[in-house]
């Protein structure tokens, strides 16, 4: 009797174990597919392949590992690649167990690039509302005061939008980047006198705002004041002697005066930096065309229009 109890224990045993044998086997192969598909799909949203992240994110929802960061991830993929509706339908799924900041802010996010797409006051609004509520829950949010701010100026709000920018100004050490985006505001009301001030403000906080050098030398080449135009533009290059724009902006200072000579000396120092740039390419073009250059003119349109520039396409047209 003994014997017969064990046998039937040891076959019951046996029996069990087969049956639940491809149980184990598919929990286990589960388990590597979800750890595959999160791997995959993180490492394509970090290199900015959504349209494969969302992919991978999706089966990942459809095999119940939907968790705070894949939703989310997922929304981004498809805001990215201009699926609004559906990011957003993603974060409210999220918002109901997550009632975070971030959330609030991802969506309000979603709405301002819906409503830049459909140019809708009302999305833009709903936009203001979620961005407005992530600020409640964090007030130390500098991404939120400068999302509120840009949805202003998109309103074209400036006044709105400068509310915003100086409320961050009172919790930010680094004030550069927001006295920059309140003297940009003044740049579009074509207020240059107010923008000057803040671009100031703004290099007396950090004397690398490579980005006020350049406006500063913007504005006062519009109020003719070349020499300071061109001081700015230098101090510019002082920042950041790579960064090409300043070096053709003082080249047609030259231009617009008619010292080719000095024109053409810094236009050179911007092809030293980027030999294809279709700007520098257009600018030389019509400094030689200007000399009665043609073959010369000719071939730095022909570069320019190569690059991109619709000027040297319609140059080219028009008079070769």
């Amino acid at each position: 009797m003994k014997f017969d109890l064990n046998f039937k224990i040891s076959v019951a045993v046996t029996i069990l174990f087969f049956i639940l044998l491809p149980v184990v086997y598919f929990a286990k192969n589960k388990q590597y597919h979800k750890e595959l598909f999160q791997f995959i799909a993180d490492n394509n949203f970090s290199q900015g392949d959504y349209f494969e992240s969302s992919k991978y994110y999706r089966k990942l929802i459809a095999m119940g590992a939907g968790n705070e960061t894949v939703y989310t991830n997922m929304a981004v993929s498809m805001v990215k690649l201009g699926y609004y509706d559906r990011g957003i339908e993603y974060l409210k799924n999220v918002l109901k167990s997550a009632n975070t900041a971030q959330i609030y802010y991802s969506i309000g996010y979603a709405y301002f690039q819906k409503a830049q797409t459909v140019n809708s006051i009302a999305v833009f609004n709903k936009a203001l509302g979620y961005i407005n509520e992530s600020i409640i829950l964090d007030k130390q949010s500098i991404d939120g005061y400068r999302m509120m701010g840009r949805i202003f100026e998109r309103m074209q709000k400036f006044d709105r939008a400068r509310i915003w920018y100086n409320k961050a100004l009172s919790i930010i050490p680094d004030k550069r980047e927001f006295y920059n985006l309140i003297a940009y505001t003044y740049m579009q009301q074509n207020d240059l006198d107010s923008a000057a001030v803040f671009y100031k403000k703004g290099i007396e906080n950090n004397d690398k705002n490579l980005q006020a050098y350049c406006a500063l030398g913007e504005i006062y080449r519009q109020k003719s004041d070349f020499e300071i135009a061109m001081e700015y533009y230098k101090k510019a290059i002082d920042t950041d002697s790579g960064y090409i724009m300043p070096y053709y902006k003082i080249g047609q200072i030259y231009y617009d005066a008619k010292d080719y000579e000095q024109a053409l000396l810094w236009y050179g120092r911007a092809l030293l930096i980027d030999n294809n740039n279709n700007i520098v390419n257009y600018c030389i073009g019509k400094v030689y065309k200007d000399q009665g250059m043609k073959d010369k003119a000719v071939s730095y349109f022909k570069t320019a229009a190569y690059c991109g520039n619709d000027e040297a396409i319609k140059e080219l047209r028009e008079n070769y």
